[in-house]
């Protein structure tokens, strides 16, 4: 066992005995296979030819990353959506007191007050992006989530930050059927209008 610390520090180790037989590794030392592997110019090749093709996918995910793809609102909706959740095991601190029992609600709204708005759009529709320059140009009080489109290009020509949701994780959760949407806090609640752009 084996314990490393940069500044001082205190630790011990125990022997917990041996539980089946030893055997001697036979593979030869990691550094130097690679080392060696490095040294042939086929594997040079063959490495650098993988690292360019993770370099050219890991970009075009950059520029176009994987969003939900949602149809465009064709007929003006709302509904509302809670934030609470049910515990389904105890919240303990480090010293195990329980500071929420198991089937507590909590509710982050009783507590906080959201005062922004999300925007959702399709970056590829140049309809969305006149309705969200219109409609959510405040960068104090709205924030843009992009549900599509080409992120990386388009982020860099804005003034202000710009959300991508990947895998459509919060189109999920507050249950966005349509874009663009606007998702604000209501009472208790947020709630979600799928506008017509």
């Amino acid at each position: 066992m084996a314990f490393v610390c940069s500044e001082r520090c205190w630790s011990w180790t125990e022997d917990l005995g041996q539980f089946a037989q030893d055997y001697v590794v036979l593979e030869p030392d990691l550094e130097q296979a690679w080392s060696n592997s490095a040294a042939q110019p086929e594997h040079r090749r063959q490495f650098t030819k993988v690292l360019e093709q993770y370099q050219q996918h890991l970009q075009a995910y950059l520029d176009h990353p994987t969003g939900m793809t949602l149809p465009d609102t064709l007929q003006t909706s709302s509904h509302l959506v809670s934030l609470a959740v049910r515990l389904d095991h105890d919240i303990r601190d480090a010293s195990g007191h329980i500071w929420y029992h198991s089937g507590t609600i909590l509710d982050p709204l009783q507590v906080i007050h959201y005062h922004r708005k999300l925007c959702f759009f399709n970056q590829d529709s140049s309809v969305q992006r006149q309705w969200l320059v219109n409609t959510c140009a405040d960068p104090v009080h709205a924030i843009w989530v992009m549900e599509q489109g080409a992120f990386r290009t388009w982020a860099e020509q804005q003034t202000r930050h710009v959300y991508f949701d990947q895998y459509g994780y919060l189109a999920h959760r507050f249950s966005i059927r349509h874009l663009p949407a606007v998702v604000y806090q209501d009472g208790r609640r947020m709630r979600v209008d799928e506008v017509l752009p």
